[in-house]
């Protein structure tokens, strides 16, 4: 006799009378020893920070293993490492990537030894045929790199499967129709779309990657102010059927259904500067579970917004702080954010416990 089994998990997630965010500690400076000048971009591996420091020509390394004491342990920075102006980082296996702006590059830095990190490669070039001119972000997946090159109005794909010999593969670029990359500023990467934050022209834009060397655009969807909130579209993250889109200018969170590509649509938005959402300059979006936390440059603020109906998104607590000011591109790792904070020269880190999942009870019945 076949038995039926059915499993219903519930997750239970904090509640507090007011739940809020709150800053619990920061590690900052310009120069020695910190190298924390104009922090752009963080990624989180393990027990370890990897801040883009944009006016260090700096990757800065840093520990967070006790997330309420960081400390500094290493950098590796300088022009002749292909580290002008670091804008953007992704962390993969033992290998750190980052866009490089000022030098138009790729830069692969080994941090296999994260007190002793060092470049192993790079590739570089403004226009025919790397197209890799004033990057703005870095992804990584698989075997590839994909660039979003603000000065070629350009995704750029980038074979990284020799990490000391990366070579570009593919690219598709094009402000306007039919392609609308003005000024990419932000890509992520789900299945085989990339999503471009396309900020010139007010666009999020999806590009076909299923064959690398030959990436096209398949849909997009555009406008400033309503009702598509996309102005200066900045960066974006994917969940589920949903696009997340940081947009400066329009100072919102707007959620786009990308579940047909060739047809996306926005679904909901949530914006305003000051209170009570504080959204102003929204630059950097991250999403865990329920909940979407955003980087509002020009707020001074980390806001988190519950995410539950995408249709009507609320702002459901943010901190702002003085070691937040010029919130930039933001990490989460387990019960905390980690937010570069580019005006007061610091990484700061922020405790999110109180919007996490902290527990499941599962049921379980046979039929």
């Amino acid at each position: 006799m076949m038995r039926w089994v059915f499993i219903l998990f519930i997750l239970t997630i904090l509640t507090k009378g007011n739940p809020q965010p709150i800053v619990v500690s920061y590690v900052a400076g310009a120069g020695s020893p910190n190298y924390l000048s104009g922090p752009a971009c963080v990624a989180i591996d393990g027990h370890y920070a990897y801040v883009a420091a944009e006016y260090e020509h700096s990757l800065t390394i840093v520990d967070v293993s006790n997330p309420v004491s960081p400390s500094v342990v290493s950098h590796v920075a300088g022009a002749g490492n292909y580290m002008l102006t670091p804008i953007s980082v992704a962390v993969a296996g033992h290998y750190a990537y980052v866009a490089a702006r000022g030098n138009n590059s790729l830069t692969i830095i080994n941090i296999s030894n994260p007190a002793s990190p060092f470049v192993v490669g790079h590739v570089t070039g403004y226009g025919s045929p790397n197209y890799l001119g004033g990057l703005t972000e870095v992804a990584v997946a698989g075997h590839y790199a994909y660039v979003a090159s603000w000065l070629d109005d350009s995704l750029t794909i980038v074979d990284i499967s020799n990490p000391s010999n990366p070579k570009v593969v593919g690219h598709v670029a094009g402000r306007g129709n039919p392609n609308y990359l003005y000024r990419p500023a932000g890509v992520a990467i789900a299945n085989n779309y990339a999503y471009v934050a396309a900020q010139y022209d007010n666009s999020l834009t999806i590009v076909n990657i299923s064959n690398p060397t030959n990436p096209f655009v398949v849909g997009h969807v555009a406008g400033s102010g309503s009702p598509n909130y996309l102005g200066q579209a900045i960066r974006v993250a994917i969940a589920n059927r949903y696009a997340y889109v940081a947009s400066w200018l329009d100072d919102s969170l707007t959620i786009v259904d990308i579940s047909n590509p060739s047809n996306p649509e926005v679904v909901g938005n949530v914006g305003g500067a000051g209170s009570p959402n504080y959204l102003d300059m929204a630059i950097a979006v991250s999403i865990v579970g329920c909940y979407v936390y955003v980087a509002a440059y020009g707020d001074n603020s980390l806001t988190i917004i519950d995410i539950s109906n995408p249709a009507s998104p609320s702002v459901v607590g943010h901190v702002c702080d003085s070691y937040l000011s010029g919130a930039s591109i933001l990490a989460i790792s387990g019960h905390y954010a980690y937010v570069p904070a580019s005006s007061s020269n610091s990484l700061t880190i922020v405790d999110i416990s109180d919007f996490m999942v902290t527990g499941a009870k599962i049921w379980v019945q046979y039929y």
